[in-house]
């Protein structure tokens, strides 16, 4: 197009364009959504890229079309083609805070040679590797089975050295001549039985049934010990005591948060005890910071909350009757 992107027609010089302009996808990984799209075009445009097309978010692979709207970290836009390696990432300073932004160009990448501009089945680079193929015999491949064959063969020339003879079976002295094929038919060498003969595995004695059926053994949970609410509240039995004002005496309170612990409805076990819930929960604030034990203190706690939470929806009861009444009374 450069040297030749011009034509002249009745002495007038026609220049050519491009019938597509080339174009490559830049996607940008790792963009929090937060950051505009300009601040990112104007760092790409200091690393020297040229854009044809504006910046878009790209959505999540999502099959399920509720999901399909949900944007994710990533973006695209189309560039021109670069002449020079674009950089793997990019730092965008947003608010007080540095984001790192990951760039790839959308193009073919050999895993090959990890060169671009091809597939690895085109790739000129291709390496074979040196695995010995099937039609090579087992023998060259096993350097143990080297050492056996030999042996094997150096056995069958003997026995076919020592063989006697059909006239030999029939003489007299047949008994003398298998004698003799019996010393040299003996060898130093070990057989190839005898090298690759394993050792029993000790659990081929142990039994013949293969099929064992599991036992399940049952291990006994070990149970957390639980301490009195009597003993935890210790710390505080003088102080009950010397306080006759307070609603429960000492072993009452005991029993009524021994009661409550574990309760579905607790209110119906304080009613056991008193329906006079702002004297309990002043009790309850009284002795709370005297506690040491966290568990016992905790327990004061929620029995506080609910009663406070049933106090405050009786008086809205109470209130809405009131209002209703009013507005009855009103018509």
């Amino acid at each position: 197009m450069t040297n030749y992107g011009q034509i002249k027609i009745n002495g007038q010089t026609v220049t050519a364009r491009r019938l597509i302009t080339p174009a490559e996808r830049l996607v940008l990984s790792n963009v929090c959504p937060t950051i505009p799209h300009d601040l990112i075009l104007q760092e790409l445009q200091n690393i020297g890229l040229s854009f044809v097309s504006p910046m878009v978010f790209l959505k999540i692979n999502s099959t399920s079309p509720e999901f399909s709207h949900i944007l994710s970290f990533r973006r695209q836009i189309y560039v021109n083609p670069p002449n020079f390696n674009v950089p793997e990432s990019i730092i965008i300073n947003h608010e007080d805070t540095s984001y790192r932004i990951f760039l790839s160009l959308d193009n073919l990448t050999c895993c090959n040679c990890k060169k671009a501009g091809h597939k690895a089945s085109n790739c000129s680079e291709q390496t074979f590797s040196n695995t010995p193929t099937s039609s090579q015999p087992l023998a060259n491949q096993n350097p143990i089975l080297n050492q056996i064959a030999p042996q094997e063969d150096n056995d069958q020339i003997t026995l076919r050295q020592n063989e006697p003879t059909t006239s030999q079976i029939l003489a007299p002295d047949n008994e003398k001549l298998n004698s003799n094929l019996r010393t040299n038919v003996t060898s130093n060498k070990r057989s190839a039985s005898a090298i690759l003969t394993f050792p029993p595995h000790p659990s081929d004695a142990i039994s013949d049934n293969l099929f064992v059926t599991p036992q399940n053994i049952t291990v006994p949970k070990k149970l957390k010990a639980m301490t009195p609410n009597s003993q935890m509240l210790q710390p505080v039995k003088q102080y009950i005591d010397d306080h006759k004002e307070f609603i429960l005496n000492f072993n009452q309170l005991a029993n009524l948060l021994d009661n409550v612990h574990g309760s579905p409805d607790a209110i119906i076990v304080v009613n056991e005890y008193t329906t006079d819930y702002p004297s309990l929960i002043t009790m309850l604030e009284s002795i709370h910071p005297l506690l040491q034990d966290r568990t016992i203190k905790t327990r004061c706690t929620k029995l506080k909350k609910k009663l406070a939470f049933i106090m405050f929806a009786a008086a809205s009861l109470i209130i809405n009757k009131i209002l209703f009444e009013g507005t009855c009374l009103g018509k």
